[in-house]
């Protein structure tokens, strides 16, 4: 319970756990999620005020360690509707469910149809079902991560996950050249919509966290992966050919998870968490993300943005100011300006959307930011919309995106909150 392992989906029920600690084995600290750990408690608990209560009626030889068998196996087949590290097997039920079902009926036949412990000889066989139940019934884990190998893009088992929730805490947005689509990725996975068609998810529930579209049909991105895949909890940079239905690590795996993330060619640059100190750090590349040179940041990072015309020119936020870069990440300065979420769409004007939700524009060369407009609410991404440079895409913390076509004057409303 207390370092994640065993959680399920994404939930918001009251007794849904967020992990904050960062070394939690949970996709992201952001996000409650069922906890099989504290089912188990709960259940062990109630296993055991039900047989101490029930313990002088038990006088059949065997029957207090067949009843423990029976309910504690039933409430795991319960249980495992809400956990997801089991492998599907048959009929909508997982492999622990219908192992618990058979012990089930194992137990009752040992309840109903005499003292079958008392005839086998030394009790040995007894013991060594008491000794393995807790295996049998934990389902087939892969033991270092504690929990089932699966196929990343396999479809949820029916019943093991909750309805999709749609794209929760949005992460990054974009405008796919292919066809125009509007793709946002998200803690729960990247979605596409088109016109008024409501989002609908794009390959599994990996949580997406930076995210990039560097051509038709082609991201880059970075995160966690989806509960039942057999990954680290660090993806790195990943990559996706295919519209963001599978995805394929190009470099950092286990190392690196960025929560930033800019392209322009061969040279890309990457803001996140080191796995192995936890620390924030900022990383440059110039040959496609196969490889990283580390660059220092003035201080930690909320946004960051690329000259379209000048990928060595760059400009970020951070909490308490704007900072300019012309080398790449190696040296930087203060800017003029507050801090807020950036989108550099031409090398004519930058974008700011500020904390409130306020928009304001700096033209190359000009003294100073000019108030455009406001997104209506806290922005919780912020990116260009392709097409030309007054066109923005908005997401809010409510689960809305919005997309401006005269740069942040006006607003319309794309999808609307989850």
């Amino acid at each position: 319970l207390i370092n994640g392992e065993h959680y399920g989906a994404p939930t918001d029920v009251p007794w849904g756990i967020r992990y904050a600690h960062p070394a939690a084995d949970v996709p992201s600290p952001d996000i409650a999620y069922h906890a099989g750990g504290l089912y188990e408690i709960v259940l062990a608990l109630g296993v055991a005020a039900v047989v101490f209560a029930l313990r002088n009626r038990l006088s059949r030889p065997g029957a207090v360690l067949w009843s423990v068998i029976a309910l504690y196996s039933a409430g795991r087949f319960v249980m495992f509707f809400y956990r997801v590290d089991s492998e599907p097997l048959a009929l909508g039920l997982d492999t622990s469910q219908w192992l618990s079902l058979l012990l089930v009926a194992v137990a009752l036949a040992g309840l109903f149809t005499g003292p079958v412990l008392r005839r086998l000889r030394g009790g040995a066989p007894a013991l060594m079902l008491v000794i393995f139940l807790p295996a049998v019934l934990g389902g087939c884990t892969d033991g270092e991560e504690g929990r089932a190998t699966k196929t990343p893009d396999a479809p949820p088992a029916a019943g093991s996950l909750a309805e999709d929730p749609g794209p929760v805490h949005i992460h990054g947005l974009g405008v796919d050249p292919k066809d125009r689509a509007l793709l946002i990725a998200s803690h729960t996975g990247l979605y596409r919509a088109r016109g008024a068609q409501a989002p609908q998810r794009v390959g599994s529930y990996q949580d997406t966290m930076a995210f990039e579209v560097v051509g038709p049909n082609r991201f880059l991105g970075s995160g966690h992966p989806d509960v039942r895949a057999d990954l680290p909890p660090y993806l790195g940079l990943i990559e996706s050919r295919d519209g963001g239905r599978t995805w394929k690590p190009r470099s950092l795996q286990g190392e690196a998870d960025f929560h930033l993330l800019e392209a322009d060619g061969r040279r890309m640059y990457g803001y996140g968490s080191n796995f192995e100190t936890r620390t924030e750090q900022l990383l440059a590349s110039r040959d496609g993300g196969r490889t990283w040179a580390e660059r220092r940041t003035p201080e930690p990072l909320l946004s960051l943005a690329l000259d379209p015309a000048d990928p060595r020119h760059l400009v970020a936020s951070g909490r308490t100011a704007l900072h300019v870069s012309r080398d790449g990440g190696r040296r930087w300065r203060k800017a003029p300006g507050a801090p807020g979420l950036l989108a550099w769409c031409d090398s004519r004007r930058l974008f700011a959307i500020d904390d409130q939700g306020a928009v304001t524009t700096r033209s190359q060369g000009g003294k100073g930011w000019q108030a455009t407009g406001t997104v209506g609410g806290a922005p919780a991404a912020f990116e260009c919309g392709g097409g030309g440079g007054g066109r923005l895409l908005a997401a809010l913390h409510d689960g809305a995106v919005k997309q401006s076509t005269n740069g942040g004057v006006t607003w319309r409303v794309l999808t609307p909150p989850g």
